[in-house]
């Protein structure tokens, strides 16, 4: 898998490690010198196994809308929460039980951490490079989360041949005064760049969500569809 880093802060952030469970090795990248926020990487060995084209016809067939600052806008790919409800960008998305086709994906990352099984899944169907999503951290409010406010979200890539996405992720700037200046801007030159190969487990961890914005960006490369699988753990209420 290919890993960018750019801005000057990756000098300081630990290197990665390589942790061993239950027989699978899983990467895991530091984005922040406090290990407080991290990625771990690893390959699925289901979505190998999956019909792309099936899980492709389950799409919408219309897209979805979120409400920002007001006003509805028309999602840039097409959405499916699937497990519990789920409430974000301003509304709450209702849920249908998890198609068949995906169940194999939720058995292998419960065998490989050995967490419980996730209960809430949204599914994201991409045609090709125009479609994305844009910098965001996911809404917690519904999620089981730690002491600190530490979360746990899968997210699987199943991608088509040719080409591959970007994942982005980059630190959240602080409003003017909170750190000089100068720190500041230096911090919004910062960006992690993770290419998603087909089968690739992206895990956001420990405060990612608090610390850090994430995206998939649009692209004017030849890319084929992108289906994105991503797990979390509710409070069941």
């Amino acid at each position: 898998m290919k890993i960018t880093r750019c801005g000057q802060g990756h000098k300081k952030i630990p290197p990665a490690e390589w942790i061993e469970h239950n027989g699978s090795t899983t990467v895991r990248i530091y984005l922040g010198k406090d290990k407080d926020s991290y990625v771990d990487l690893c390959d699925s060995d289901e979505a190998h196994k999956i019909d792309f084209d099936q899980a492709y016809e389950l799409r919408p067939v219309e897209r979805d809308t979120v409400k920002i600052y007001g006003k509805e806008s028309k999602v840039p790919r097409w959405q499916q929460s699937y497990g519990l409800d789920y409430y974000f960008s301003g509304k709450m998305h209702e849920a249908k039980p998890l198609p068949d086709i995906f169940v194999p994906l939720v058995e292998e990352i419960h065998e490989k951490t050995g967490m419980p099984k996730p209960n809430q899944f949204l599914v994201n169907w991409y045609q090709d490079g125009s479609d994305y999503i844009g910098a965001h951290s996911d809404d917690e409010r519904q999620m089981v989360r730690g002491p600190r406010g530490e979360s746990t979200v899968y997210s699987l890539t199943l991608q088509e041949d040719p080409g591959n996405r970007i994942f982005r992720l980059k630190p959240k700037v602080p409003k003017k005064g909170a750190l000089p200046e100068a720190e500041r801007k230096l911090l919004g030159k910062e960006r992690i760049d993770i290419e998603l190969k087909h089968g690739l487990v992206v895990m956001m961890g420990g405060l990612c969500q608090v610390q850090y914005k994430h995206q998939v960006p649009a692209t004017k490369k030849t890319v084929g569809r992108r289906i994105n699988v991503t797990m979390r753990w509710f409070h069941d209420i």
